[in-house]
């Protein structure tokens, strides 16, 4: 049971998770499968102790707490008051018996992490107290293992599962036919030069992990050194001045004809245009397991990642598109294989990634005594 906002803490045993999000909803309708109730915080993650605080003064306190994101803030002030919350809900579990999970997002380092030292301390902390360490895929226990080595035996994994595919798109019908008459009019221009044409999505939002955005531009004109014409839809909310290469606003995307581009939100998802698009662009610097791959492989579309981060191997580990070398050096090997990718390597990657089988492993640590 995953409780709205408002709603009552569950009666008898149950489990606290950290950030209400999809992830949290699909492995908590798993868990009430397998009779575990479970009650997301919805709120910032900051009031973890105030929460588990009313539920032991209401004679309801869970049996575990599982924490997630461990993201800072700009603030310093801010990040302060975030590490004293998380310490204080520590005590709370420890004193309370209330056991101790991380979920660990982010393998190697918090995705918003301002002030290191402090973020260092934090991620510490929590690989100390917590009886498991959850990593986002079998793939990242070694890396993990390495990153925190005082605490390997702690190391476990979890998975997402397929992402939902039905949208009631707010996108605008002219927006949507810019996007589809821009694709037609790049593989028409392809053809008649005799090239080999192949369209890409690379939609999300920026920051500084992300390398798909700096370096689409750059695919697209080596593609074409090499007889490919690569055409582009690149969206995301870009902040003027923050995002730049060289003192070109927008990595020069917006300069790019075999690009369209747009700097603002706009709620275009791929699902939009899946028929039109032949793959999904992607770069990370983290090791972290990518949300994307799942929705890659639940639309059945190849994804070609740059081999930084842990996307990179996963891409390769699963079959799930082609992976190409930061330089671009094997570019042309790598759009071959995305042009013969079998689409069978997404199936057999959802079939083994789900959330039934993340929630039997979070289930095993339930009920598996702190003792053992």
């Amino acid at each position: 049971m995953r409780a709205p906002p408002g709603a009552e803490i569950p009666e008898g045993a149950w489990v606290l998770i950290e950030s209400s999000d999809e992830k949290s909803s699909n492995w908590s309708a798993e868990l009430q499968k397998l009779g575990i109730a479970s009650w997301a915080i919805h709120d910032s993650p900051a009031l973890t102790p105030f929460v588990l605080m009313k539920t032991v003064v209401l004679g309801k306190r869970p049996s575990a707490v599982f924490f997630r994101y461990l993201n800072d803030y700009r603030s310093l002030p801010k990040t302060v008051a975030r590490t004293l919350s998380e310490i204080g809900g520590l005590l709370i579990c420890g004193f309370f018996s209330v056991r101790v999970f991380w979920i660990c997002h982010n393998v190697d380092r918090e995705t918003k992490r301002y002030h290191p030292a402090l973020s260092e301390f934090r991620r510490q902390m929590f690989a100390k107290a917590a009886e498991r360490i959850f990593v986002m895929d079998e793939g990242l226990v070694p890396f993990a293992k390495s990153v925190f080595p005082a605490h390997a035996a702690k190391i476990d994994f979890l998975c997402f599962g397929p992402p939902s595919m039905q949208r009631v798109s707010s996108v605008t019908e002219t927006f949507l036919k810019e996007v589809l008459d821009f694709i037609d009019q790049r593989r028409c221009l392809a053809l008649a030069n005799g090239q080999r044409f192949l369209s890409f999505s690379c939609i999300g939002r920026p920051g500084d992990k992300y390398d798909h955005f700096r370096r689409a531009r750059d695919l697209v004109r080596e593609a074409g050194r090499l007889g490919f014409s690569v055409a582009g839809i690149v969206v995301g909310p870009f902040i003027a001045g923050k995002y730049d290469d060289g003192g070109e606003p927008f990595f020069g995307l917006d300069r790019e004809p075999a690009i369209l581009f747009r700097g603002d939100y706009i709620p275009l998802d791929e699902v939009d245009f899946l028929d039109s698009f032949d793959f999904m662009w992607r770069g990370y610097r983290d090791w972290s397991m990518s949300y994307t791959l799942y929705k890659a492989a639940a639309m059945r579309k190849p994804v070609l990642a740059i081999d930084t981060g842990f996307v990179g191997p996963a891409v390769r580990l699963y079959g799930l598109g082609a992976v190409v070398r930061e330089d671009f050096s094997d570019l042309g090997p790598a759009l071959a294989s995305i042009e013969r990718w079998d689409p069978s390597a997404a199936d057999e990657f959802l079939k083994s990634h789900t959330w039934e089988q993340a929630a039997l492993r979070m289930a095993s640590a339930i009920h598996k005594s702190s003792g053992d």
